[in-house]
């Protein structure tokens, strides 16, 4: 351990957030020996908990690689101190972000406690046998049922659903829940209450689990990824949603140069871009030219994310197509398209279809998660 001299704390060991940094170095079996950063740090990514005096971020400073995590004294005044620095691999990194993500959410819970409590946590029901045969719903939606507004919940819930056991409770119905949101710009908030991977981390962080997807399979030698989606997923207007719109996104737009002239790295393995097959209504295959075991971590985590999150970048693995279509040239006259955008005061179809598929600024767009703008 090395000591930052610069650092009002001391040795960083005897604050809080360090304990959390100890824990995780142990649960992934990573040298917990730490380095002091001789330089400002550059370009990182921020995961920081305000209920602690540390803060800890993956990025890269000069002369410190990628994938870099570091301690950070959160209490200095006019500004934050570095205290610390370890290297991480890419799988961990991965791992290691999921896990402070799920720090920061829960505060005093750690992340030992939540492996061996599991009442701790939410846990989604991965146990066919255990999902309900029947379902109840809030009193809210059970009088637009009675007043023809709404099909019965029945009807309205896929033959797969996903099923999450709560905390405690379901909680109570009403009442106003008041959070600290600034306006649209302060999206990331929203964001973490809709969290539409494909994939997602359970709640010890400890593996890959079901989502927005309700199974996967690795074949090939760990070269063809194939996902199964949940059979009656509806969009929030509605409409379907099915292994089209996971197609729409790879072809319409992830592979339109316009809308993504720069591809993703976590799309790729070895330097070679990765294809999507559709295979039937509810599956598709993600498919390499080399083995990629750590896709799953991938699909999970914030860089390939969902559509509520990466959607305003023309990102997001999937995409509402029934919807966007009519902003996109390939479906709609490049004419009409071209009109639109320019009445809606954009400079091209590009920002304009963005803008349609970002769901914090366009309240008409179907999302697949439990809160959505209105």
């Amino acid at each position: 351990m090395t000591e930052h001299r610069g650092s009002p704390r001391g040795n960083p060991a005897r604050q809080p957030g360090f304990c959390l940094v100890v824990e995780l170095l142990d649960r992934l079996r990573l040298d917990a020996s730490w380095n002091v950063p001789y330089r400002q740090q550059r370009g990182r990514v921020a995961l920081t908990s305000p209920r602690d005096t540390c803060a800890i971020d993956f990025g890269a400073s000069e002369g410190i690689d990628e994938g870099t995590l570091f301690l950070m004294d959160t209490t200095r005044n006019g500004g934050q101190a570095w205290l610390a620095h370890t290297g991480l691999g890419r799988r961990a990194m991965l791992q290691a972000s999921a896990s402070l993500a799920f720090a920061a959410s829960v505060g005093s819970v750690s992340l030992a406690s939540a492996q061996s409590n599991s009442d701790a946590v939410p846990m989604v029901i991965t146990d066919p046998a255990r999902v309900p045969a029947a379902f109840k719903e809030s009193p809210e939606l059970a009088s637009q049922v009675s007043a023809g507004k709404l099909p019965a919940v029945a009807d309205r819930v896929g033959k797969d659903p996903l099923v999450i056991q709560p905390t405690r409770d379901i909680g109570r119905y009403g009442g106003t829940w008041r959070a600290g949101f600034t306006g649209p710009a302060d999206n990331q908030n929203i964001q973490r209450l809709c969290h539409d991977h494909l994939l997602y981390w359970d709640a010890t962080v400890t593996k890959v689990i079901p989502n927005v997807a309700k199974a996967w399979e690795i074949s090939d030698g760990g070269k063809t990824i194939t996902f199964t989606l949940r059979r009656g997923m509806k969009w929030s207007n509605g409409d379907p949603f099915t292994a089209d719109d996971i197609m729409f996104w790879f072809e319409d737009m992830y592979g339109n140069d316009e809308l993504n002239p720069s591809k993703a790295a976590w799309m790729a393995i070895n330097g070679k871009q990765g294809i999507v097959e559709k295979i039937d209504e509810v599956t598709v295959a993600f498919k390499f030219e080399s083995p990629y075991y750590g896709f799953i971590e991938e699909v999970a985590c914030l860089g390939a994310g969902g559509h509520f999150t990466n959607g305003a970048v023309a990102m997001g693995i999937y995409a509402p197509s029934k919807y966007l279509k009519q902003f996109h040239p390939k479906y709609t006259s490049a004419e009409e398209v071209d009109k639109k955008a320019k009445e809606a005061k954009f400079d091209n179809w590009v920002l304009f279809f963005k803008n349609r598929n970002n769901a914090n600024l366009n309240t008409e767009l179907p999302v697949v998660t439990a809160w959505r703008v209105t």
